[in-house]
């Protein structure tokens, strides 16, 4: 058995490695090699943090959708299917070195086997495009899977990682997800995966398995709320039961409520059934900002509040033995010890965990003329010391994650009031590189749907860069040069 089991390893590494001849065949070999050691990301073995921007468009729309005045709504690849100026000058001026890629895993998914329903009754694919004529054939689903591809291969032949973002679900086929269909996306962002999600990850991260330059985000914003007792984390991990969002989407979905998977089942989906060893981001609570109560050790009651021993996320309350809700190690055995002296877990490898900080996140706008620097520190501590508490700051929601693992912002920007001038999100990064937090900023779309303020956009619907956009592009090239 011990010596099959080497033949198996054996057989593992030499498929990797022809792969690996494959791709380097297509792509050449200056290609930056990702990875990561403990808290620290790598590249090509330099402790680093990595910036770049989430686009927005890939989700909801498709290649041949075009505004009043004859621009492509989501342009990125040209109708000769390679990356547009728009794309190239993220890698030449604005110095990004990675780009999120949202996805609509209904579209993606919708003529493949996954044992769930495409969509609900009366829910078409992308039925305001569909069969109609573009780059990719008659449009379809498998346009729209080619789509995507065309925007991986461009990015990464930029030079820059292509982070994969399962963007939006659909609660196992119940509820539509169809921008194309009168605007029929009500049921696409729901609270936590479903079972189609494993699939999706199972199809993904086998197609891109093992590449260095091509990171998968499981979900986008698991809307489940901390709540009290720490019961949010474990849930998240671990999956359980969740209001249907939108249920009023056209047509409606049957569900009142679903059952969810977890962040671990996601995880193991691309370790174990896909054997794919890629970088993953994992998203907290309460829409992808917090973490709080994920990892505590070990700490005695206040004998004045003995009443609340059971209530571990109270203050003053004991917490026995600590506890340990980090994604674990697949059925693979991949992984390696906590490195926290009360956990026996084995944690799972290359992930990064992520966070959503809005600026309105840890505390609410900031008062008149108020500097960032007097904003930050209030952002940074929050309101809130409880542990599962929701109006902790930066600090106790992601950044006391940063001695075990790395930790990376997905979106960020502007929001419920703050100026899209940008005078508070230079602060805000700078304080990001100190602590080695990545970070990628929502989001790059010019278009006249898209007003800063109420949908935060770096640039104007012409494509140059706001001021909000400014600030980040200017933090992006002094970093490039440092």
């Amino acid at each position: 058995a011990r010596q099959a089991g080497s033949m198996m390893m054996a057989s593992r590494r030499l498929l990797f490695l022809l792969s690996s001849l494959c791709f380097l065949c297509v792509y050449g070999d200056n290609i930056d090699v990702w990875t990561i050691q403990a808290n620290k990301l790598l590249k090509n073995g330099v402790h680093v943090n990595v910036q770049g921007v989430s686009l927005s468009c890939t989700e909801f729309d498709s290649p041949i959708d075009v505004n009043a005045d004859g621009t492509y709504v989501c342009p990125m690849i040209t109708q000769s299917r390679t990356s547009s100026p728009l794309l190239d000058a993220l890698s030449q001026k604005w110095k990004a070195e990675i780009i999120r890629i949202p996805v609509n895993s209904q579209w993606y998914m919708w003529d493949l086997a996954t044992g769930y329903p495409a969509g609900p009754p009366g829910c078409q694919f992308a039925s305001t495009w569909a069969g109609k004529p573009s780059a990719y054939g008659n449009y379809s689903s498998e346009g729209y899977r080619a789509w995507i591809d065309d925007h991986v291969t461009a990015v990464t032949k930029l030079g820059m990682v292509a982070m994969i973002d399962l963007h939006w679900s659909d609660m196992d086929g119940t509820a539509c997800c169809d921008n194309g269909r009168d605007s029929c996306y009500q049921g696409c962002q729901q609270m936590m995966a479903d079972h189609k999600s494993v699939k999706f990850w199972e199809y993904v991260a086998t197609k891109y398995a093992n590449r260095s330059d091509v990171w998968f985000e499981l979900y986008n914003e698991p809307a489940y709320g901390l709540g009290t007792g720490n019961t949010s984390i474990p849930i998240l991990v671990q999956g359980g039961t969740s209001q249907a969002q939108y249920k009023n989407g056209c047509p409606a979905s049957p569900l009142n409520t679903f059952t969810f998977v977890g962040m671990q089942d996601l995880y193991n989906a691309v370790r174990y059934s896909a054997n794919a060893d890629n970088i993953v981001v994992v998203g907290g609570a309460d829409w992808s900002f917090s973490w709080n109560g994920v990892l505590a050790g070990p700490r005695p009651p206040d004998p004045s509040m003995t009443w609340c021993w059971d209530n571990p996320c109270q203050r003053g309350c004991g917490i026995k033995q600590g506890w340990d809700y980090m994604i674990q190690e697949s059925p693979r055995k991949e992984g390696y010890p906590a490195p926290v002296p009360w956990s026996k877990n084995r944690w799972g490898k290359n992930i990064i965990y992520n966070t959503h900080p809005y600026q309105a996140k840890g505390r609410q706008t900031p008062t008149p003329n108020e500097a960032c620097s007097d904003w930050i520190d209030g952002a940074i501590n929050g309101t809130g010391t409880w542990l599962c508490q929701e109006s902790a700051g930066w600090e106790a929601s992601f950044a006391f994650l940063t001695p075990y693992v790395p930790v990376i912002a997905t979106e960020l920007g502007p929001w419920e009031g703050f100026p899209c001038d940008g005078s508070y999100i230079g602060c805000q990064l700078e304080w990001f590189n100190q602590q080695m937090i990545s970070f990628t900023p929502w989001a790059y779309w010019g278009n006249p749907a898209a007003q800063c303020d109420i949908y935060p956009t770096l640039v104007n619907p012409d494509w140059s860069p706001n001021g909000y956009g400014q600030a980040v592009q200017k933090i992006f090239n002094e970093k490039s040069v440092a």
